[in-house]
């Protein structure tokens, strides 16, 4: 899958991330869905091979199957934290897209249901040239469910604070292409259980 040209959904709302997806992916076929039944839709359709959603976008007016249409037209174009969502759905062995992301221009500390992300990093990863451990950086999980790859990135992991996000790093971490050096945090801000599970991956890597 690494060199071919991809079929690839992304779930985005804001002009500028659209924009930003359909140069940075130019040479894959993509699709953009602007809301949840926008890419209900695509999924049921088209089965892509990847999907890059973002966390927060409306719930649209495209599905019959709309689970809050009762709810009326404010509920519908207001920004709802439906990444999730549509991630799920991805990863349905009746739809079985390979490869999901969620990507959001967020961070825990602009948004609380980014902040979520953080409750399943899988641990840090420590400079081996520091050797006062002063700084680690934490490691984004790669989910498997159900016969999808599924994971987690914020404006931290793509470098894309105050700017367009970064497709193309999302799409190199589901192909296997790189692996980002996320954000680093200073072992102050840790507790001292956690300095010591990260002085005890030190000891077993250098074993």
């Amino acid at each position: 899958m690494t060199n071919e040209k991809l079929n690839i959904l992304v779930v985005e709302d804001k002009p500028i991330h659209q924009e930003s997806a359909r140069a940075q992916l130019n040479e894959h076929n993509l699709v953009v869905a602007p809301d949840y039944c926008s890419a209900i839709s695509s999924l049921k359709e088209r089965k892509p091979q990847i999907l890059l959603t973002d966390m927060m976008f409306p719930m649209g007016d495209g599905e019959e199957s709309n689970p809050i249409r009762h709810l009326g037209r404010e509920a519908l174009y207001s920004e709802q934290p439906l990444g999730y969502a549509v991630a799920l759905y991805a990863a349905r062995p009746i739809i079985a897209v390979p490869r999901i992301a969620i990507l959001t221009d967020a961070t825990h500390h602009s948004n609380p249901v980014c902040a979520t992300f953080d409750q399943f990093d899988i641990g840090f990863k420590v400079d081996p040239n520091e050797p006062t451990v002063k700084t680690q950086t934490k490691i984004r999980p790669l989910f498997k469910i159900n016969n999808s790859l599924f994971t987690m990135l914020d404006s931290r992991d793509l470098r894309c604070e105050d700017g367009p996000k970064n497709w193309k790093v999302a799409l190199d971490v589901l192909l296997g292409r790189f692996i980002p050096e996320t954000y680093n945090i200073s072992s102050n801000c840790l507790r001292p259980s956690q300095r010591r599970s990260v002085q005890e991956e030190i000891g077993e890597s250098n074993d």
